[in-house]
């Protein structure tokens, strides 16, 4: 008798939990200082519960702006290394 195929359970990602503004800026090589602004000007997705508390985000999050911030600023220059790789020579 042939099995059923059941399909697999989706893998959740491990995400990780950072709880402090050393932490996060720590993690995006950021100066924890400047985690206010970084929040308000540059988009850093970190949060503080009713505006009070710690700082937290999640690892995936960071990650996700980190690639948007080197798109922002490297853009013209990936297109041009995208292409110059994708050249045959």
């Amino acid at each position: 008798m042939p099995k059923s195929k059941i399909p697999k359970p989706l893998e959740v990602p491990k995400v990780k939990i950072l709880k402090t503004a050393e932490e996060i800026c720590g993690f995006v090589k950021e100066d924890p200082k400047l985690i206010n602004q970084l929040v308000s000007e540059e988009g850093l997705p970190a949060w503080k519960r009713k505006n009070n508390g710690c700082w937290m985000a999640l690892d995936i999050d960071l990650f996700a702006w980190m690639i948007s911030q080197r798109n922002r600023y490297l853009g013209d220059t990936l297109k041009w290394v995208e292409k110059s790789l994708s050249t045959p020579k």
